[in-house]
């Protein structure tokens, strides 16, 4: 499926967007590509799209969406489409509670790298860099398992 095709179905089926609705898409620059699409899809059917994009380094998004209460109060609906979650922050509470419409879409690549960010490690793949041996013992315990009790 395409990117384009994707976007269109997330806005029609998932948000219902109507002509007229204001549909905000927050994401981080490395989801440009998709918030484009996502942006056409909304023109598509006569919704507004308003874009938010958010640093990509920052360790939390969450403080970033904090200041946005104020801008996400009008929005018919949000998307969330960063690698860290935000679903918890007072600013989607509150456009939850005024009748929003939230759709929370994980964006991660890759879950080891988020504790790397948490821990504040000089190593981005430091957290990968440490399951390593237990990830070789793991494979081998498991391929002779397989060896001895599957054939």
């Amino acid at each position: 499926m395409r990117m384009e095709q994707g976007a269109r179905i997330i806005v029609e089926r998932w948000l219902f967007a109507q002509p007229e609705d204001v549909l905000h898409f927050i994401t981080d620059e490395t989801q440009l590509r998709e918030a484009g699409a996502f942006c056409q899809a909304a023109r598509q059917v006569g919704a507004i799209p308003k874009l938010t994009v958010l640093n990509a380094d920052s360790v939390q998004a969450g403080s970033s969406v904090e200041e946005m209460q104020r801008i996400m109060s009008y929005a018919t609906a949000i998307v969330g489409a960063t690698s860290q979650s935000f679903i918890t922050t007072g600013a989607v509470e509150y456009a939850l509670r005024r009748g929003a419409r939230f759709l929370s879409v994980p964006m991660a690549a890759n879950f080891n790298v988020m504790p790397a960010a948490l821990l504040e490690t000089k190593r981005k793949y430091a957290v990968i860099k440490a399951q390593l041996p237990v990830a070789i013992i793991m494979l081998v315990i498991h391929i002779v398992l397989m060896y001895l009790l599957a054939f």
